[in-house]
């Protein structure tokens, strides 16, 4: 489970409480897709299940972030 929060690609951590959807759908692409082979299942699943607490299960399509220039 992740529990004290994401860490962006500039070392801040988010709170996953608070997050936004875009960001949180964004982490969905990356985990599920970009670099699921580095992600286990349990990341996966808490962040399908976060989805779907805060938002309805409801995934922006991924919208990459212009300061993050490696996206």
């Amino acid at each position: 489970m992740i529990k004290k929060g994401w860490q962006t690609y500039d070392g801040r951590i988010v709170n996953l409480n608070k997050i936004s959807h875009q960001h949180l759908s964004n982490i969905y692409y990356y985990t599920h897709y970009i670099m699921a082979e580095y992600y286990p299942e349990s990341v996966r699943d808490d962040i399908n299940q976060l989805l779907e607490d805060r938002f309805d299960g409801k995934i922006f399509p991924y919208k990459p972030d212009s300061k993050f220039k490696e996206e």
